[in-house]
């Protein structure tokens, strides 16, 4: 208990002990908290994936995943997910690319992509593509070629139209063009295309103004 000294006549005449909490109890609850914290953050961090990696699929277990062109390309038929990311680099890609027919899942993530190969096409199994953080100014037509893709993530790149081609990819679900240089009316075309969802363009839905009649 902490000693609080009591005054009389100027002078401490005696001492007597308040049932304050002692500075070794305040001390050993503060470290209490900090390593429950701490675990807790161990456990969040362990249970939580990577952000680098791909949902889950059936058919690609972790054999099947290739984080470089080279290995990926070293292994064509057994790759089915390929993901390259922060190769601030990386400015193209190969046309070997179109080798890899059994990839489900693509992603090039903050490189410096400025193009796509039109053999980009060749991968009809793709049913996820992400290519965000790239400086890519347009699309190859061929991309209407991937008819499985049900994820297309383009976001914050310098894309100022889609092809009308990306109009048949008719089992997407998530489209992303956010952070790209698009006109409003360029937003509603490419809208228009689908409406069993909201293409996300960084603002609401109910932000975009619907085509003029």
């Amino acid at each position: 208990m902490i000693p609080a000294a009591v005054v009389s006549s100027g002078r401490v005449t005696h001492l007597i002990y308040s049932k304050a909490m002692t500075m070794p109890s305040v001390l050993k609850i503060s470290l209490g908290v900090l390593v429950l914290v701490a675990v807790l953050t161990v456990l969040l961090l362990a249970l939580k994936p990577e952000a680098t990696d791909f949902p889950d699929t059936p058919d690609c277990g972790p054999q099947g995943i290739a984080r470089s062109l080279d290995a990926a390309l070293a292994n064509p038929s057994g790759t089915c997910s390929l993901l390259i990311t922060d190769q601030p680099d990386l400015a193209q890609l190969p046309p070997s690319l179109g080798q890899l027919e059994q990839l489900t899942q693509l992603a090039v993530r903050n490189a410096s992509l400025t193009a796509l190969p039109p053999e980009l096409g060749q991968l009809t199994n793709l049913r996820m593509l992400d290519l965000r953080g790239n400086h890519l100014t347009s699309l190859p037509p061929e991309l209407g070629n991937l008819t499985e893709l049900h994820t297309l993530i383009l976001s914050n790149n310098n894309i100022a139209n889609v092809p009308d081609a990306v109009a048949g990819l008719q089992k997407l679900v998530a489209f992303e063009l956010d952070g790209n240089p698009l006109e409003l009316n360029e937003q509603q075309r490419i809208q228009s295309w689908f409406s069993g969802f909201s293409v996300w363009f960084g603002a609401a839905p109910e932000d975009i103004p619907a085509p003029a009649e």
